[in-house]
């Protein structure tokens, strides 16, 4: 296919604050496999809970043997739009 890139907002989407399930997260991860394209996830919001998260980042649902994930995270929403920190989780293959 033409597809060689995903970009989600898999917790807490901004306007939604739909939250993907760790299900559809492994569906995702497989079918990024099977057609072959990388998945970027903005989990800015991956932190910010009331309660114990009921999701794992989405890089966790990967393979390290066939990498496709990378997870996106950054403290500029939960602390303050002036800290500008952030940070890349995913398999080393792809950092």
């Amino acid at each position: 296919g033409n597809v060689r890139m995903v970009y989600t907002i898999p917790v807490h989407h901004n306007p939604t604050g739909y939250t993907m399930g760790n299900a559809k997260r492994q569906r995702l991860v497989e079918l990024a496999r099977k057609y072959d394209f990388m998945v970027v996830a903005d989990e800015a919001y991956q932190l910010l809970n009331f309660g114990p998260p009921e999701v794992t980042a989405l890089h966790f649902h990967d393979s390290a043997e066939d990498p496709r994930v990378v997870s996106v995270g950054t403290f500029s929403k939960l602390i303050g739009p002036g800290v500008k920190v952030g940070w890349l989780q995913a398999h080393p293959r792809l950092l």
